[in-house]
């Protein structure tokens, strides 16, 4: 039997793209839980900064009216203040991963209250969600380099200039501590932040 080489080729590259493509492991699976209630929490208290944190630039968020609104709009209707959460429940959720991304779906429950009149409505959605993983770096403050000043002062031996070598490592270490603050570096405590939201679809129906 004769065998195409372009034959066995297609295999084998699929196969080299599969042991190169990122994926998440079974303990990110648990990380896009954590993000998911995250993001309820976020919802139900009109949290902007915490929803701004867990969702992608690329944000394409439709609600099942149809509207569709990108990361900004999303988030500044959501905390305008015009009504408030008197309950919200993501009611069973499901999570597959699929390379990079995390393909959620859940049960959305809801009641606000508008705060100009009091009116109260209801909501009952099926919700499609796509999570994409993005790496997280620590590197958003370089260390920083004792300056020749401070080399030519250990040699010359000035008091302040000796004392100003020694206080640029500490300098640093606290510019580095406040930088992983920020992205959420060992703080276990708060929301994961290597995934976020690129896509959320709404509807009355399935999906």
């Amino acid at each position: 039997m004769n065998v195409d080489r372009r034959q066995l080729a297609l295999p084998a590259l699929a196969i080299g793209l599969l042991g190169v493509m990122p994926a998440f492991a079974g303990a990110d699976e648990d990380a896009v839980a954590k993000n998911l209630e995250a993001f309820r929490a976020a919802q139900a208290s009109s949290n902007g900064e915490i929803l701004a944190s867990l969702c992608a630039a690329e944000l394409s968020y439709s609600h099942s009216s149809g509207v569709v609104e990108d990361k900004a709009t999303f988030i500044a209707n959501a905390t305008n203040g015009k009504s408030k959460w008197l309950s919200l429940v993501y009611e069973n959720p499901t999570i597959r991963v699929v390379g990079p991304a995390a393909i959620v779906r859940f049960h959305w429950l809801g009641e606000q209250e508008a705060v100009a009149d009091g009116k109260k409505s209801s909501t009952n959605l099926h919700i499609l969600m796509n999570w994409q993983s993005r790496a997280r770096t620590g590197n958003c403050c370089p260390a920083r380099r004792p300056s020749s000043d401070s080399a030519d002062a250990q040699e010359s031996g000035q008091p302040e200039r000796r004392r100003l070598s020694r206080l640029i490592p500490k300098i640093a270490l606290a510019e580095r501590t406040i930088c992983r603050r920020k992205l959420g570096i060992g703080n276990e405590s708060g929301p994961a932040k290597s995934t976020r939201i690129l896509a959320h679809v709404a509807t009355s129906g399935a999906v």
